[in-house]
């Protein structure tokens, strides 16, 4: 996963740039008087290291999210631990369902996370909660590389980040394949005659293997859309970085 990271999304200019950068400002800072080795030496570096920190910051903070997408991705591949969890009432369904829950809101936060390093690196001066598409463009040619290349996320994820929204605000969780498993084939109905523990027609004629066969295309599917978005996701964040070097190399250069 890492090889496939560095090949897709980390070798790229910007984020070689940067790293060289602050790690040239960090091998300063420890030359300085009232450095401490393992403290946060931060006062110690002039307006540009700090910024360039800044950036740095924002910059783990994306790729953290990115691997995140891969954590999801393996979480689906299994069931663990089966028992523990149906005790715990998380079945197959609430499992696969809850992290794809957490797979809309990665792909938001990225979408977050390159609003906010933009404002850095063109020193917008916006206010963290206040850096918003609409505040961003109030100050910024929407026509710039790193603008044309958000709104282009935005574009290729916005279902998804739709999902996000209302899941977030409303507590509404729309999956049609979900709900054709728990409903059409009787899950949720199979399952409550299990805690009674009583047999009926209706678990007669919808044996278990088909409803378990139903969960593995799901999840099989889930995987699937997982692998495809971490794919986009890759590319397109390369190419937001990429957009990037040429105003963080003119702001490092023409530094005091």
């Amino acid at each position: 996963m890492h090889d496939e990271m560095n090949q897709r999304f980390l070798n790229n200019v910007f984020t070689i740039n940067l790293l060289q950068t602050y790690s040239a400002f960090i091998k300063d800072a420890d030359k300085r008087e009232g450095y401490v080795l393992g403290k946060n030496n931060h006062h110690l570096l002039n307006d540009i290291g700090k910024k360039i920190s800044r950036i740095f910051s924002l910059h783990s903070n994306l790729t953290s999210t990115i691997e995140q997408i891969h954590f999801v991705k393996t979480f689906l591949k299994r069931y663990p631990n089966k028992e523990f969890l149906s005790k715990n009432n998380i079945n197959q369904i609430n499992y696969i369902q809850y992290h794809t829950e957490v797979l809309s809101h990665k792909v938001h936060t990225i979408l977050e996370i390159m609003k906010l390093m933009v404002n850095e690196v063109y020193d917008l001066g916006i206010e963290n909660k206040d850096c918003t598409w609409k505040a961003i463009i109030s100050k910024l040619d929407k026509n710039t590389p790193s603008l044309k290349i958000i709104d282009k996320y935005y574009n290729t994820f916005q279902n998804i980040i739709d999902i996000r929204h209302i899941n977030t605000h409303r507590g509404i969780y729309k999956d049609k394949k979900k709900d054709e498993i728990e409903l059409d084939y009787g899950l949720s109905v199979y399952e409550l005659y299990e805690r009674i523990g009583i047999e009926t027609e209706y678990t007669k004629n919808y044996p278990k293997f088909i409803i378990n066969h139903k969960i593995k295309e799901y999840r099989k599917e889930r995987l699937e859309l997982v692998s495809k978005i971490q794919g986009l996701i890759y590319d397109l964040s390369k190419e937001f970085l990429t957009s990037l070097n040429d105003k963080c190399g003119e702001l490092i250069k023409n530094a005091p």
